[in-house]
């Protein structure tokens, strides 16, 4: 953050939320900040509680993801100047999995469908950092008939960790074909063939029903 700070990338914001949605355009995931505050603080809010913001621009971001192929967005444009420490202190996920990625020397990312459009604003940050940028993997999910991800806020059945191989036999899901026989052994013959026989090309690239599995 200090970085940021020094190149004049960050700045404070004391806007609420319905201030920012009363001024601002939609998209999938929230209203784009209309960046009301980028010039500085008016005598008035100066002493408001006020999040960090850090400054985009309407580059494009340009990846490849593994699975899903070529993924592109202008940031300033598609999400707006984006929070990396909220009003009460806590910094955001997309700063906080960025520098945590580098700090544990990651090269590669697997994770859900739904981080997908979150990825070029880590990307973004970075650049900015002068970090290299991970290869990534968004792998499909696993949805109910309304089209929710199963979780816990949907009250999705938890894996029995005293029995897991069932739950695990499910990389079928994901295209991969564990023998039948598998599901009878040790969690390590698991692993074992699962690392082995691994294809990832094999991975169907959109969301499936729960009844898939």
């Amino acid at each position: 953050m200090a970085e940021l700070n020094k190149n004049g990338l960050i700045y404070s914001c004391t806007c609420t939320r319905r201030e920012i949605a009363d001024s601002a355009v939609m998209n999938s995931e929230g209203p784009v900040y209309s960046g009301q505050c980028r010039n500085g603080l008016s005598g008035g809010y100066a002493g408001r509680p006020h999040t960090l913001r850090v400054k985009t621009e309407c580059s494009r971001i340009e990846s490849v993801d593994h699975l899903q192929g070529k993924v592109h967005q202008c940031v300033q444009r598609e999400m707006g100047d984006f929070v990396l420490r909220r009003a009460d202190g806590i910094y955001t996920y997309q700063l906080a999995v960025v520098v945590d990625d580098v700090w544990q020397g990651m090269t590669h990312i697997v994770r859900g469908m739904d981080l997908l459009h979150s990825t070029p604003r880590q990307i973004y940050l970075q650049k900015l950092l002068g970090y290299q940028t991970p290869v990534y993997l968004h792998l499909p999910l696993v949805v109910n008939e309304q089209g929710e991800k199963l979780s816990r806020q949907t009250l999705a059945t938890p894996i029995d960790l005293a029995s897991p191989l069932p739950q695990l036999a499910t990389l079928r899901f994901l295209g991969q074909n564990p023998p039948d026989e598998l599901v009878e052994g040790d969690i390590t013959s698991f692993w074992q063939w699962a690392q082995a026989n691994w294809q990832a090309e094999k991975i169907p690239k959109g969301n499936r029903f729960m009844s898939e599995l």
